[in-house]
């Protein structure tokens, strides 16, 4: 060196010095190669200047040459100059030189992108976002040091009572500064215990054993704050970049914060709406969300007061043939010159193309339509309690990271509803009852959109999920079914048959259908059945058209015999026969097992299906297919019946005898009128059919 100060200490001349910063310091050749002549001597040389891995930064020509070492790049970080007569370096003969200055933090900020602008009063992160850290230093170029996180505590002896939430080890010192990119933020809540509504953090670097001060105080980046929020549960490693350079803007940027996702809208055919629905104009019952007159199926902030009891994730129903198609609205927190957007769900099956986006403005918010490339579930039926979406952004193509993550509960069809073949409701006079209490035709008057019953989908999805044809729904659904233990969706407990208002002695059912079963949670056996054939006709109009099923209506025949027996009812398992005397109700067995129905009957209905039958009601499907309907009921009668009971009236000598109503204990019925009485004596005789009994029933089969 001929100009410049280095530290003798550190230095070995002509071979490594350490040098002072922001000082030129001028480095000659003392020492020629022997042949060199006096007259080479004087001639240029071309210089080089390479970095710590060798590789050039550039290159001159002199015959001496100066460098400067500013304080933000002295460190350990070190440099070799070389020279040459040549042009070319052969790395023998070169000096390694570094800059040596105290070590001093100099600025801090906190950012939502990799040396990015300080939002630290502007913007406040949530626990699972990727925050970025920038340092500036001196003095520590190239040094490895460690980074401490403390949450500032309020209210407590100072520093001393912060508490330390991580420590980052083996952060690198580029170009001068800390570029910490922190991607576990999510475990910073279940560090603190129990978050307030807003946390402050800062830190300490600590190098060479030390915590390294601003000149004044260790205490840095004072303060992040993050909000008692989850953004995601993700955890990604930490990392260190490099400083952003003019021109090369996008290098090692997260586009964290840059947008956020507020709605999503679902492109579907129907909505879903809650079974106990009273008006159509009830905007609480009917399973969508309200923003500024418009409707969606997800909000990152619902405002509607009629939203905020309403099911998260709300339910969405598209069929297995739909592509995916929604509309996503997303907010640019700072200005977006261009941006690409992609989205895809847990398990990977829909595959969307990723969406550019250019220019927006800070606060703007614009809609992205998103269409999946595929139906992965053609031809199936598909539930999923918990269908996740993630979004994830990114400036340049190659790191994303998430935006938004929304939910919904999804009830994939196997095909088109056949909403308009589902049973109607009736009056009580028997005529088509299609206001609010019918379940054909059910309009959410906000948006004008047709709605299907929540549990309609549910059941049917859930426990048809998988099946791949009719057959594959009905004995699916079937078997849920058949367990006597049916829950509608957002209602614990089982839905009962012939108790309360749909009983006997408290019968105040004001309409007849699906519709009361579903609203009530408790029906008849015509409800039942109708309530299984729309559960299937919800999966596919196609695979279950008008007239696929059958309502098998049988009742007694009513013909008196020889003897003056009466035929006038039958029993439902399981009775004690006691001809003459009246029989005696032993065991009951219907919808919701802690429940007593009435088991004797006039008339009963179940659904005939193509050969075989299933009784809701009971529980009870046949295994075999039937060549005829007198086949089907015989080996129906067999199963579900005790007898069929011929009645005769003594009045010239009346048994002190009745048939005891179980529902109501200290109740007895009338066998022929069906009235009820506290009065246990009347004036029947009794004589019960027990095999063949099909012969004693009639049966009138309807196509539905």
């Amino acid at each position: 060196m001929t100009k410049g100060h280095y530290f003798d200490k550190s230095s070995v001349i002509a071979k490594s010095m350490v040098i002072t910063p922001d000082e030129k310091a001028v480095i000659e050749v003392k020492e020629w190669l022997p042949g060199t002549t006096a007259q080479d001597k004087t001639k240029n040389l071309t210089w080089f200047l390479f970095d710590s891995k060798k590789s050039l930064i550039k290159k001159d020509t002199g015959i001496t040459y100066g460098i400067t070492i500013p304080k933000n790049l002295c460190g350990s970080y070190t440099y070799y100059i070389d020279a040459s007569f040549s042009g070319k370096s052969d790395f023998k003969s070169g000096i390694y030189i570094r800059g040596r200055c105290d070590q001093k933090i100099k600025s801090s900020k906190w950012c939502t992108q990799n040396d990015a602008a300080d939002v630290r009063k502007t913007f406040a992160f949530s626990y699972g976002h990727i925050i970025h850290l920038n340092l500036e230093t001196e003095g520590m170029n190239g040094d490895s040091v460690y980074v401490d996180i403390f949450r500032r505590v309020k209210g407590g002896r100072g520093t001393k009572d912060d508490q330390h939430i991580h420590t980052y080890t083996d952060v690198k010192v580029i170009d001068g500064e800390i570029n910490l990119q922190i991607g576990n933020t999510y475990l910073w809540h279940a560090r603190i215990g129990k978050p307030g509504s807003q946390e402050e953090f800062y830190v300490k670097v600590k190098a060479g054993g030390k915590y390294i001060t601003d000149g004044k105080n260790d205490i840095h980046a004072r303060y992040l704050r993050i909000k008692n929020t989850i953004a995601s549960k993700a955890v990604e490693p930490s990392k260190f970049n490099t400083p952003a350079k003019v021109g090369d803007s996008n290098k090692n940027i997260s586009p964290i914060g840059i947008i956020s996702l507020e709605k999503v809208a679902v492109n579907t055919t129907y909505d879903v709406c809650n079974d106990e629905l009273n008006s159509f104009s009830d905007f609480k019952d009917f399973w969508i969300l309200e923003d500024k007159g418009h409707y969606y199926h997800w909000l990152k902030k619902r405002t509607n007061p009629s939203d905020t009891a309403k099911p998260n994730p709300i339910p969405v129903t598209i069929t297995s043939l739909d592509k995916f198609i929604f509309y996503a609205t997303f907010k640019a927190i700072f200005p977006i010159n261009n941006l690409i957007i992609r989205v895809k769900d847990k398990a990977n099956k829909y595959t969307f193309q990723s969406v550019p986006i250019t220019k927006k403005t800070k606060g703007q918010e614009f809609v992205v339509k998103f269409t999946s490339d595929n139906a992965p579930y053609a031809n199936t039926v598909e539930y999923f309690s918990n269908f996740a979406l993630t979004f994830e952004c990114s400036l340049d193509g190659k790191s994303w990271v998430s935006c938004g993550n929304p939910q919904f509960c999804l009830y994939i069809t196997y095909g088109e509803p056949g909403y308009d073949h589902i049973s109607k409701s009736l009056s009580l006079g028997g005529s088509d009852y299609l206001t609010e209490d019918g379940n054909s035709v059910i309009t959410n008057t906000a948006n004008n959109k047709k709605s299907i019953l929540e549990t309609l989908l549910y059941i049917g999805c859930k426990f048809g999920k998988g099946a791949k044809n009719a057959d594959d729904i009905a004995n699916k659904v079937f078997s849920y079914i058949k367990a006597l233990n049916v829950e509608r969706t957002r209602v614990k407990g089982a839905m009962g048959y012939w108790r309360n208002t749909s009983s006997l002695h408290l019968f105040s059912m004001n309409f007849r259908g699906v519709r009361y079963l579903l609203k009530h949670g408790e029906a008849r056996c015509g409800e039942w059945s109708s309530f299984f054939q729309d559960i299937c006709k919800i999966q596919s109009k196609n695979l279950f058209p008008v007239g696929k099923f059958e309502n098998f209506i049988i009742f007694p025949k009513g013909n008196t015999d020889s003897k003056g027996y009466m035929n006038t009812l039958f029993l439902v398992k399981e009775w004690t026969i006691r001809d003459p005397f009246a029989p005696i109700d032993v065991k009951q067995r219907a919808q919701d097992l802690n429940n007593i129905p009435m088991n004797l009957f006039w008339d009963h209905v179940f659904t005939k299906y193509g050969n075989k039958y299933f009784d809701p009601s009971y529980g009870l499907s046949s295994i075999n297919s039937f060549v005829d309907n007198d086949s089907l009921l015989k080996d129906y009668s067999s199963k579900a019946l005790s007898g069929v009971v011929y009645i005769k009236t003594n009045t010239t000598n009346p048994l002190v005898d009745a048939i005891a109503y179980k529902p109501q204990p200290g109740i007895y019925i009338d066998p022929i009128s069906g009235n009820l009485s506290t009065v246990k004596e009347n004036n029947y005789k009794y004589k019960t059919v027990t095999l063949n009994m099909q012969k004693e029933l009639d049966k009138n089969p309807i196509p539905i």
